[in-house]
């Protein structure tokens, strides 16, 4: 991975790691990634926007899992902290906390065109 990924939003040594150095199958699975997580993050803003507690928890643990499968901690982290706030019945943070993953996800998106 090239520093310029180190430096948005993408831990250099989780993917290598994780992926044992494969860098085709990480260029597949930021390919699925790139693919599927704008449209999560567009259900999830759906789902705060309707109040819908279950479905909240639910795509952002799935946000949380797809960002920790690249290496992605920043985001990992972010969708984790929504999580925990639709846990607590919070939706309010919760919105508050979209707000940064949302921008963590535009950087992630910005470093995984670069691969």
């Amino acid at each position: 991975m090239d520093k310029d990924l180190r430096e948005n939003s993408l831990d250099e040594a989780a993917c290598p790691e994780w992926l044992e150095g494969d860098k085709k199958l990480l260029k597949g699975i930021t390919a699925i990634f790139m693919k599927n997580v704008p449209g999560q993050m567009e259900r999830l803003r759906e789902a705060l926007r309707s109040n819908d507690t279950p479905l909240v928890e639910i795509l952002s643990h799935s946000l949380k899992g797809s960002a920790s499968m690249i290496g992605a901690h920043p985001l990992r982290d972010a969708a984790l902290r929504v999580e925990r706030a639709a846990i607590e019945g919070d939706l309010e943070k919760a919105r508050s906390l979209y707000v940064d993953m949302d921008s963590e996800l535009k950087n992630v998106l910005a470093s995984l065109s670069k691969i």
